[in-house]
């Protein structure tokens, strides 16, 4: 048989910047983790908007992101095989979400998964939960995450979301925006940053427009 292998129609390389990717989520996790020992307020939130609100009181909160939350449980296939069978056992089907039974999961597990595959022996309970549902399982999650851990918690309806910026869903989806603010407040005991808040807004929508610029780059053969 031979053993001549096809030559690649386009040169490939690694991405050059995944060392430093993986060193920034490590350091993202290891200060979720350690945020009450540094004063800090914890916070677990999706990756739409919500963190821009949460950022608002600057340096002394510390967020996790659902969606990255997910990746690494989805990454560590041990582990995320435990948090399937501690959700199933605990009750929810098996042809549930599987991205809300792998948190849940973690949660009755009452353990958390490093970046680095360590295991740790507490689920880092957050001091509050913010979340806004671009999809109909993202407040569902975080609900019984909430009700589970007796976390509070504040969740922004959405029914209708981008591209449908008709004049009033924007002020729906403002005005919960601005009663959030007024509850994060009550919940923190610290004062509301607008001026943070503003700056976070500006690096959200930076943030997405270069991922929605990547994706449409990467349509092209060769991808860039």
């Amino acid at each position: 048989m031979g053993t001549d292998i096809k030559k690649a129609l386009y040169p490939t390389e690694p991405l050059k910047v995944w060392d430093e990717a993986k060193r920034l989520r490590a350091k993202y996790f290891l200060e979720y983790v350690e945020a009450k020992k540094n004063g800090k307020i914890r916070v677990l939130s999706g990756t739409t908007t919500t963190p821009a609100l949460a950022s608002g009181f600057g340096d002394d909160v510390s967020i996790m992101g659902i969606e990255p939350l997910l990746a690494n449980l989805s990454f560590h296939s041990n582990f995320s095989l435990q948090c399937f069978t501690a959700s199933e056992t605990y009750g929810f089907a098996r042809e549930m979400c599987g991205m809300s039974k792998l948190i849940w999961g973690s949660a009755i597990l009452n353990k958390f998964v490093m970046t680095d595959g360590a295991i740790l022996d507490e689920w880092p309970v957050p001091d509050f939960i913010l979340c806004l549902g671009p999809t109909a399982c993202h407040n569902k999650l975080a609900q019984f995450l909430a009700e589970y851990k007796s976390i509070p918690s504040y969740f922004i309806d959405t029914p209708q979301y981008y591209p449908h910026n008709s004049e009033h869903v924007l002020k729906y989806l403002t005005t919960q925006a601005l009663d959030a603010i007024d509850w994060m407040e009550k919940k923190t005991q610290k004062k509301f940053n607008d001026e943070l808040f503003i700056k976070n807004v500006h690096n959200h929508c930076q943030s997405f427009s270069l991922w929605s610029k990547t994706m449409l780059l990467n349509q092209n053969i060769p991808a860039p």
